[in-house]
């Protein structure tokens, strides 16, 4: 049986429009053969119609009547992947056509296991909203544990063979499974980055982090026991790079501007860096100030030319 490069794992619920887009950025995928498997979480919308229109080989689709969760419908589609690597990609973000060409070149040796990039956060129009870089993948196995520097799984290639090995997404976790699974996957190899943007991670209100906040905490709360002995063993606290950034971004939302500005000033001078300077004084000078500095960012954020066929 023909085994292709890489298998594009998509789960998706009634979002068409922006699954179209998210898809056709997978099959415009230059250089790299692969099979693009998308996992329909029991859409009611044009979804279903609008993938039985697509006429290409490369594309599978497996319905759930019934959703199996983010996590169950990314482990099915694992388990009927026959690519030598496994990508995510979720149904509300887009890829640069070379993205999947330019992380498979940095996989010089097999013991490198775990493949991302930089990214570009933009709005649901995809206008640039910021830029950000790939992290250092040195050290990566001990420095996960303080935070997810890898990032949401959009854009990111694992080994078959490595997922074989932990056991893919634990299902007990939804909007903190992937950065589970990224600190398994470190800790039996090495990782490659791509410094450049090759992912534009969708920023909006129906994103899970977004919807579900009060449930992260309650996640991350069991993840650090489950991380709880490497950490301990690395002597790191887990999650130490999560929380502080989390908390002040929760109680901005809520209008809790002074608290927010307090723990973002915290973050500025323990972290240097500028952005959450910039944090802190939005939180204090309210709506108006966080907007024209959302704009000012947008404004000087390239905006690459890849990203245009998808407007």
């Amino acid at each position: 049986m023909h085994s292709p490069r890489a298998s594009v794992i998509l789960p998706t619920r009634d979002r068409c429009s922006m699954l179209k887009q998210a898809l056709g950025s997978v099959l415009d995928q230059e250089d790299v053969d692969l099979e693009a498997i998308v996992i329909d979480e029991g859409s009611s919308d044009e979804t279903p119609a609008e993938l039985a229109r697509i006429e290409d080989r490369r594309l599978v689709v497996i319905r759930h009547d019934q959703p199996r969760g983010v996590a169950g419908a990314r482990n099915v589609a694992i388990d009927a992947a026959q690519g030598e690597w496994i990508a995510f990609l979720d149904d509300d973000d887009v890829l640069s056509p070379g993205n999947f060409r330019t992380q498979l070149a940095r996989a010089d040796s097999d013991r490198v296991v775990l493949l991302y990039s930089g990214r570009l956060e933009v709005d649901e129009a995809l206008s640039p909203l910021h830029l950000t870089p790939a992290r250092d993948p040195e050290g990566l196995a001990r420095r996960m544990l303080s935070g997810n520097l890898v990032g949401p799984p959009s854009g990111v290639l694992v080994r078959a063979d490595a997922l074989d090995r932990v056991g893919g997404f634990d299902e007990s976790f939804s909007a903190l499974a992937d950065w589970d699974l990224w600190i398994r996957v470190a800790a039996v190899g090495s990782a490659a980055i791509s410094p450049e943007p090759l992912l534009a991670y969708r920023r909006h209100a129906g994103s899970m982090t977004v919807a579900r906040a009060d449930e992260v905490l309650g996640e991350f709360e069991r993840l650090r026991q489950k991380h709880r002995k490497a950490a301990e063993a690395a002597g790191i606290e887990f999650g130490e790079n999560f929380v502080g950034p989390w908390l002040a971004g929760r109680d901005l939302a809520k209008g809790r501007r002074l608290r927010a500005a307090r723990a973002y000033a915290r973050l500025a001078v323990a972290k240097h860096e500028p952005r959450d300077v910039f944090r802190a004084l939005a939180a204090l000078g309210g709506k108006r100030i966080e907007r024209l500095g959302r704009s000012v960012e947008s404004r000087v954020t390239p905006r690459p030319e890849w990203l245009q066929r998808y407007v």
